[in-house]
Formats: C-alpha cells, sequence, structure tokens
C-alpha cells in the first residue's frame, strides 16, 4: 500500500511505492508521478493540472526545445543552465508539475496560499537546504490579490508571471538532473507537508547514499532506482558555496532528534537483555535438579 501523506509520521522515512502506474513514462519520470500522485493525496480538494507538454520551457522535453549550447541566450531557458543539461532525464522527460486548486478557480485562495507560501518560505529560508538542488522556480499565489508570485531558485529571487492562470494553479519547475530522483522528491514533498528541515532531515537518518559514478556527479540511474546520487555529504551540512549556515535552533533540533534515537535505542537494547536474562533463568531453573 502507498503512503498517506496525511497521515505519514513526521521524521519517518517516505514509501516510494507508486499508487497508480505512470501513464507517460517515455515523458514523465517515476519519482516525479509519485510526487504527483501524494500531491493529490495531501489534498484531495486539488488536481494534477499536468506534466508534459509540447511547449518551451520545463514542461517539455530538453530534445524538443531550441538548444544553441549551454548559456546562449537563444537556448530555451529550460536547458539553458548546467544542472538543466545533465543527467539521465533531461532530454526526454518533462521536468515540471502544475498542482491545481479548483477552489482557488472559484476565488477562494485559502488553500494555494498555503501551499505555495510553504514552499517559496522555504526558498527563502537561507538555513532550509531543501529547495537549493531540487527547484529551478516556482509561481503560484501567497496574498489573495490579483498578481502572481512566485521565487527563482538559480537566482534566489522573487518571481512573477503574467499569466493568471498560475493565480489558481502553481507551478513548479525542478532542475532536470533531479526529475528522475525519488529523494529530491522527497524533499519537496515534505515542504509540501509542512515539515520542518529537521523533520526532513530525520527521515533520512537511516539512509544508504551511494558515491557518485561520473564525473559530472550523476550515476546511471534509471527510474527504478530510489537513492540520492549524492556523496550524501549535503544531507548533514550547509551549502558553504551559497554561503548558507545551519541556524542555531537547527543545530539544536538535529541534537535532539540524534539524542532521542540515541535514548529509544539503548531503551530497546535494554529491554532485550531483560528479555534474555529472563529466558536464560528459565532454563537454568529448569535444568536445576528437583531437591
Amino acid at each position: 500500500m502507498a503512503m498517506n501523506p496525511r497521515t505519514h509520521p513526521r521524521g519517518a522515512r517516505p514509501d516510494f511505492t507508486l499508487p497508480k502506474a505512470n501513464p507517460n513514462p517515455g515523458r514523465m519520470t517515476d519519482a516525479l508521478w509519485w510526487l504527483v500522485c501524494m500531491r493529490e493525496a495531501l489534498e484531495p480538494a486539488s488536481e494534477n493540472g499536468g506534466t508534459f507538454a509540447n511547449k518551451p520551457g520545463y514542461h517539455n522535453a530538453g530534445e524538443n526545445l531550441p538548444n544553441h549550447g549551454e548559456g546562449a541566450a537563444t537556448t530555451d531557458h529550460s536547458i539553458r543552465r548546467a544542472p538543466d543539461r545533465r543527467g539521465p532525464w533531461w532530454r526526454e522527460k518533462s521536468s515540471a508539475h502544475d498542482w491545481t486548486f479548483p477552489d482557488a478557480q472559484r476565488g477562494d485562495y485559502k488553500t494555494i496560499i498555503k501551499y505555495t507560501k510553504r514552499l517559496i518560505n522555504a526558498m527563502r529560508d537561507p538555513h532550509d537546504l531543501r529547495p537549493d538542488d531540487v527547484f529551478a522556480y516556482t509561481l503560484g499565489q501567497i496574498d489573495g490579490d490579483v498578481v502572481v508570485e512566485g521565487y527563482n531558485e538559480y537566482r534566489d529571487e522573487a518571481e512573477t508571471s503574467g499569466d493568471k492562470t498560475h493565480l489558481w494553479h502553481r507551478h513548479d519547475s525542478f532542475r532536470r538532473d533531479i526529475v528522475g530522483n525519488y529523494w529530491a522528491m522527497w524533499k519537496a514533498l515534505t515542504i509540501d507537508m509542512g515539515w520542518t528541515y529537521a523533520e526532513w532531515l530525520e527521515s533520512t537518518a537511516s539512509v544508504d547514499v551511494p558515491a557518485p559514478a561520473e564525473e559530472n556527479g550523476m550515476a546511471n540511474w534509471d527510474d527504478t532506482i530510489k537513492i540520492t546520487g549524492t556523496t550524501g555529504k549535503e544531507l548533514f551540512e550547509p551549502d558553504r558555496e551559497a554561503g548558507t549556515e545551519v541556524a542555531a535552533g537547527t543545530i539544536l533540533q538535529l541534537s535532539a532528534i540524534h539524542a532521542g534515537r540515541a535514548a529509544r535505542d539503548a531503551a530497546e537494547a535494554l529491554r532485550i537483555a531483560e528479555e534474555t536474562a529472563a529466558k536464560v533463568d528459565e532454563v537454568l531453573a529448569a535444568l536445576k535438579p528437583a531437591e
């Protein structure tokens, strides 16, 4: 059974079981489809507004877009930067999701505001590292006016659009080098779920993260491999190149998490020792000759 993001315990590891088969595996990774399904389950009144579309930008596959080389102004913006031109997915797969909110279509913006605020707040927070290598940008609604709000994670600045449909659907553009990576999609989902950075970090604590297998830092993955594809360093350290630091409050949260885990492990070890000692006593008593 697939996990339910509405009831999944905070800090618990994810379950990447697909609730239903990917309807377009040629143009959408299983990992992105998993995120789409989880978002619909998280907010049952919401709808999948679409992933692949044959038009400019992240909705399309890189091979369908104008490509005059990395950094060229005439190259489509979604394949202009290095992270959007590497890995096994950028040429063939969509790297965007439109999350639609029917209540916002009717003029009630409270639901889209909740989810767009969660993401933009995480993007703005220098101590929350989850969006850093996952998103290119997002567009949506955060205050109920008629201006589209968003955030560009590449430029670390506010983003907007003249397309007013973003007032009722949140558009997310993902970096193409992670769109088939389940653990990257898990980062995105924990933001949508309202988890703190420390809670997400706790959920990755037991993950065995392999080192990259290629010079460009990407392993030879297919969509069924559910690993981070990194050295694991970014799970536990701030992004020094981006100039961010882990806040003291976060460090205290993490310390409490690790202390709690150590206490639980010690309690379990004591329980096992006591049970073993009791069984030994039973065996010795049975072997003792009758007087």
